[in-house]
């Protein structure tokens, strides 16, 4: 007998799934494979070896059990490319692969290898629906309840942008219990303050963000928005940029009443009117090379050559007049004679 054996390097990693759409009460099987021909059964025989990390981002409505838990058997990571997804709540959920490379000098995987993936799963309910006008007791066949989003953002990204406690709102439409249900996270801890809002309409949930102590800028901090019944999330991304304007100073004396102390109210006012004219950078620089410019321009006029108008004065003592500089307006016609 001959085989064929192909030694192939991991060009990345994918979730394989039957299906994504699923009703409550069913589970999946979730393997781990590989792109192109490389074959999932290959992961549990290499060497070193590959670390497998599942996640579900909602075990509420669907979480994660090795295949061997009825057996009371426990897979390690490092073996477990194949596992299984029960779901036992209408929603949404996402399942996240990671692939943990041991030793990256072992050349099993490529320089380009994509070691993660994700797939997001919707859960319906399914229902019965029953005839009690014709009998109370025999029902309609199973009827199933697509997922439906829960709630929607007015926007995705907000820019915040300033100087001070700069605040803008993001509203959330829904139905009231899926408001009350809402929860919001924000990733980078520190940075933005989130706060509801009372609204009128029950039908909306209006919330407050605001930075958070003093910030230079940032940019796509996501905050997300989840809901506790249906797992549904949304994300906001958040920017900020703080204002070029120029501080203004202000000069403070220990004794106001000592008469040596600058008159701050005047100086504070002029210093205000002119930051205000020119408070941006880029005016600041527009400002500057004027400046510059006239100095070099008055320069040029009381340095220049006006010196070579004039012809040089004659040596003490000396009979003849010099001749003038080509171009001067003292220099006669050819031939004429000098002080005839």
């Amino acid at each position: 007998d001959v085989v064929m054996v192909h030694v192939v390097q991991l060009g990345g990693v994918r979730i394989s799934s039957a299906t994504t759409n699923l009703v409550t009460g069913t589970q999946v099987s979730l393997f781990a494979t590989g792109w192109m021909d490389e074959s999932p059964f290959a992961f549990a025989n290499a060497v070193p070896g590959l670390v497998f990390n599942w996640k579900s981002n909602n075990p509420d409505v669907c979480h994660l059990k090795s295949t061997y838990h009825l057996s009371g058997i426990s897979i390690e990571n490092e073996r477990d490319f194949h596992v299984e997804l029960h779901c036992t709540n209408p929603g949404q959920t996402t399942v996240h692969l990671r692939l943990e490379v041991k030793d990256p000098l072992a050349g099993q995987v490529k320089t380009t290898a994509v070691l993660n993936d994700d797939v997001t799963f919707q859960l319906s309910l399914v229902v019965k629906i029953c005839d009690k006008a014709h009998d109370s007791v025999v029902s309609s066949d199973a009827v199933t309840l697509p997922f439906v989003p829960a709630f929607r953002l007015s926007t995705l990204s907000l820019v915040l942008g300033g100087e001070g406690n700069v605040k803008k709102t993001v509203t959330v439409h829904g139905v009231r219990a899926q408001l009350n249900a809402l929860l919001f996270d924000v990733h980078e801890k520190g940075i933005l303050k989130i706060t509801r809002i009372p609204s009128d309409d029950d039908q909306q949930a209006v919330y407050s963000i605001s930075l958070d102590g003093l910030q230079d800028m940032f940019a796509d901090v996501p905050v997300d928005f989840t809901s506790t019944l249906t797992g549904q999330k949304a994300t906001v991304l958040i920017s900020y940029k703080r204002s070029s304007a120029m501080p203004v100073p202000i000069i403070t004396c220990p004794n106001p009443a000592d008469p040596r102390c600058p008159d701050t109210d005047k100086f504070v006012g002029w210093k205000r009117l002119f930051f205000a004219l020119l408070g941006e950078t880029s005016a600041w620089f527009i400002g500057l090379s004027v400046i510059i410019g006239l100095i070099i321009l008055l320069f040029i006029l009381c340095f220049g050559d006006r010196s070579r108008r004039q012809p040089p004065p004659a040596p003490y003592g000396s009979p003849y007049i010099p001749s003038p500089y080509p171009g001067s307006p003292y220099a006669s016609t050819y031939g004429a004679s000098y002080g005839g």
